[in-house]
């Protein structure tokens, strides 16, 4: 590139930008022409990073709602009916827990069931006590769907 060659036209450079966006050069020095189907790849290769990146933020946003699953005789056994039992925040509703799951674990529950049990009432020789207290979520999903992380515990 010269001196001069900044002072040309700025018609003569964008026509020359163009040829260089879609034009590419092999090992043997020949240049071909680039598909569109290149620039879907990108397009849609974008979209799919700008998907993920959305799904982290709503799993970041909802995880606190969803505190563990629970692993019980129980539990076990409404796996295999297709319910799913996780300890949840105490001040969530079935609303908030019903996305969380749909955002954590990409399955759309059908129903949302609540259960909170009081802690109990220990005692320690002559220290008195009380456990804590929790509020459990029973999620059952459709026929064929399935929480990946849960299966296998």
């Amino acid at each position: 590139m010269s001196f001069f060659d900044k002072f040309t036209s700025k018609k003569g450079k964008s026509e020359q930008h163009k040829k260089s966006a879609y034009t590419l050069v092999d090992n043997s020095g020949q240049k071909k022409v680039e598909d569109k189907k290149n620039e879907n790849k990108d397009s849609q290769e974008k979209q799919t990073k700008k998907n993920d990146e959305q799904l982290i933020g709503l799993k970041s946003k909802y995880s606190h709602i969803l505190s563990k699953p629970l692993i019980t005789e129980k539990a076990s056994y409404l796996q295999s009916v297709g319910q799913y039992v996780f300890e949840v925040h105490p001040k969530a509703n079935k609303i908030e827990i019903k996305k969380a799951v749909a955002a954590i674990y990409r399955v759309q529950p059908v129903s949302v069931n609540i259960i909170k049990s009081n802690g109990k009432y220990v005692r320690y020789g002559r220290h008195v006590g009380q456990t804590k207290s929790i509020k459990k979520a029973v999620i059952t999903l459709k026929e064929g769907d399935k929480i990946e992380i849960y299966e296998g515990v």
